[in-house]
């Protein structure tokens, strides 16, 4: 019998390296686009999303934001950023990671995703 290990795995390392390199492309695109005050604000509200900041609280908090209206690729990290988070956030309270509500009711992601779209794509 063999055990499985992650370091003799090719996809374990193929998905290592996919993520090391959307982690670069995250850095990059954050260094050129994003103001590092206004993206560590971002991340400390994030945090306190679920931990004292209710969901409407961070949805006004991003709507008044830097966000709305930063670079296509700044909006698409924050929008995973903001699915991990939730994400979290369901495993946290013992649900389904990926058990978004359905219509009409809503989530945070839904609502985040619906400021900083327009026309169903990022602006």
């Amino acid at each position: 019998m063999t055990l499985h290990t992650p370091h003799r795995d090719p996809n374990a390392r193929t998905m290592a390296a996919y993520r090391a390199a959307r982690a670069k492309w995250a850095d990059e695109i954050l260094a050129d686009e994003a103001d590092p005050a206004d993206w560590q604000q971002f991340r400390e509200q994030l945090a306190q999303l679920g931990r004292g900041a209710t969901p409407a609280q961070f949805l006004a908090w991003l709507a008044a934001s830097f966000l709305p209206r930063a670079h296509p690729d700044v909006r698409a990290i924050a929008l995973r950023m903001i699915a991990q988070r939730a994400d979290r956030i369901r495993i946290e309270r013992g649900d389904q990671p990926l058990d978004d509500p359905a219509p009409p009711q809503t989530s945070v992601f839904i609502e985040a995703r619906r400021l900083l779209q327009a026309d169903g794509r990022l602006r």
